[in-house]
């Protein structure tokens, strides 16, 4: 019993996780270092989650949160995965939407989807809300977004998705539903200090809609460990 669970051995998905926000009620971290999330701005409710669970996952509509405290949370150019589900409503901005940032606005530390059509970039031509350009800045450059030329991809209104961004030394990825859509290199550091979600430290481009089982770890995850947490959630 106590010394079974001693000895059982921690999952692979445990090791260097953060945080974890499964949002059952409450938005405190289930991951044992205490890094429960506070309203910043706006309101948050609890919906049904994608498994039909009342009570299960975040609802927000122009909302931030934030952690009270940041421990063990990736610095620097420290190696990271982020993972969350959303599920976005027609409450989204037109423009774009900010799944999370830091204080440094607006580039960073910022992770969203992009809407606006470029003529200078051809792949943002037909761009909007539920077709956008996923984007991610770090150390105040664009590692893959509009200004790389970056694909559009598919993200319809009230469906949930899984999104996950990966650094692995100068090797950032994202993947959508457990596929890799988006890539690119840098040597930047984070820049700016704090974690928001649904927004940056600005009130532009925050969202609306639900988002569940956020994780943040503070090492990347490989293909195959994006390919199990996908399944197991």
């Amino acid at each position: 019993t106590e010394l079974y669970e001693l000895e059982k051995p921690v999952s692979s998905l445990e090791q260097g996780l953060v945080a974890y926000y499964p949002f059952n009620g409450n938005a405190k971290d289930e991951s044992g270092n205490g890094n429960d999330l506070e309203t910043i701005s706006g309101e948050i409710g609890f919906d049904n989650d994608r498994f039909g669970q009342s009570n299960s996952t975040a609802s927000i509509n122009k909302t931030k949160l934030s952690p009270i405290n940041l421990n063990g949370f990736p610095k620097g150019k420290d190696n990271f995965t982020i993972s969350t589900w959303v599920n976005m409503d027609d409450r989204n901005p037109k423009v774009s939407a900010v799944i999370f940032a830091n204080s440094k606005c607006c580039n960073g530390f910022q992770f969203g989807f992009n809407a606006f059509e470029y003529t200078e970039s051809p792949n943002s031509i037909g761009a909007n809300a539920e077709n956008p350009t996923p984007e991610f800045y770090l150390g105040e450059s664009a590692v893959f977004g509009i200004p790389t030329n970056q694909k559009r991809t598919s993200l319809p209104f009230n469906k949930w998705h899984h999104l996950l961004i990966n650094r692995n030394g100068e090797d950032v990825s994202f993947y959508l539903n457990s596929k890799r859509i988006a890539e690119g290199k840098t040597d930047k550091p984070i820049i700016g200090d704090g974690f928001i979600l649904g927004g940056r430290s600005d009130q532009e481009h925050l969202w609306g809609g639900k988002i569940d089982d956020v994780r943040i770890y503070n090492r990347a995850l490989s293909e195959a460990e994006v390919s199990e947490l996908y399944e197991l959630e």
